[in-house]
């Protein structure tokens, strides 16, 4: 494990284990709906929207800014795009198992984002998913929505340093 500005990582030889720890860790309670993570990914979206359009008026013109602006004045259309597709598949999800008042399947996926600061390949995600599903087994349904819940957890993580940076920075 090595730790990095984004928490935690977990190398992909512990990955199927860390799955399982998260599994154990997680007590399902009640269910949400897949409008409750829709709000605040729409909310997340928002702000990272505001972000990018006060960075952009306060670097304007300017030739030296830090790479981490860069990244965002040029790319905060694909989290835009990936989110409003996030969106789309879960609003219509329905009941979801819950933990902590969030949808499971999304809290898996935010762990799994996690574990790899924001790196997510399809071994990461094999690995990740085949040791939490040793200790809890998904629903059809929920694995259905594991690339939109993803999409929503790397979201997540981008809206956190887009405060983090709006906090340093703007």
């Amino acid at each position: 494990m090595t730790y990095g500005n984004h928490g935690i990582y977990i190398d992909p030889e512990r990955l199927d284990a860390y799955g399982e720890n998260v599994a154990r860790s997680f007590e399902p309670h009640g269910t949400v709906t897949g409008l409750k993570t829709v709000a605040e990914l729409s909310r997340q979206l928002r702000e990272i929207r505001e972000v990018h359009d006060r960075l952009q008026r306060r670097v304007s013109g300017d030739t030296g800014i830090p790479q981490a602006y860069e990244w965002l004045l040029d790319n905060w259309y694909l989290a835009q795009q990936e989110g409003l597709s996030a969106a789309i598949e879960l609003k219509n999800a329905g009941r979801l198992r819950a933990v902590g008042g969030r949808a499971l399947i999304y809290e898996l996926c935010s762990a799994l984002v996690q574990s790899g600061q924001g790196e997510i390949t399809r071994a990461r995600c094999e690995l990740f998913l085949t040791g939490f599903q040793r200790t809890m087994v998904l629903s059809r349904r929920e694995l259905s929505l594991f690339v939109p819940a993803l999409r929503a957890a790397l979201i997540s993580m981008l809206h956190s340093l887009c405060m983090r940076l709006e906090a340093s920075a703007l």
